[in-house]
């Protein structure tokens, strides 16, 4: 239950930060792990992850992977703002799942 709310009150901050002008970058993430620091392991992700390491260019990387499965018509839930820390992997986690904890991918 704790969880869920969590991710409840995360999307009603997402919609005011959208409705503000703004993305949250690791905001969501910091808030939401600082609540459940196991909050990672609530969630159900039953798609291809593809995870882009690097000391330079991760974020170019990114985009241009997720570009290309975009165009070629897959749903890709994309850290597009390089937000690439524990925080930021969980804020677009938080941005694209359901209330039920499943991914929109």
């Amino acid at each position: 239950m704790k969880n869920f709310l969590i991710i409840l009150v995360m999307k009603i901050f997402y919609f005011i930060l959208k409705i503000c002008g703004k993305n949250g970058g690791n905001f969501l993430g910091k808030i939401a792990y600082d609540w459940n620091e196991n909050i990672f392991s609530y969630f159900k992700i039953n798609c291809p992850v593809i995870a882009v390491t690097a000391t330079n260019g991760k974020t170019m990387t990114n985009n241009a992977i997720s570009y290309t499965l975009k165009m070629s018509g897959k749903k890709v839930i994309s850290n597009i703002e390089g937000n690439n820390m524990e925080t930021g992997i969980l804020s677009t986690i938080l941005k694209h799942c359901t209330l039920t904890r499943k991914s929109k991918s």
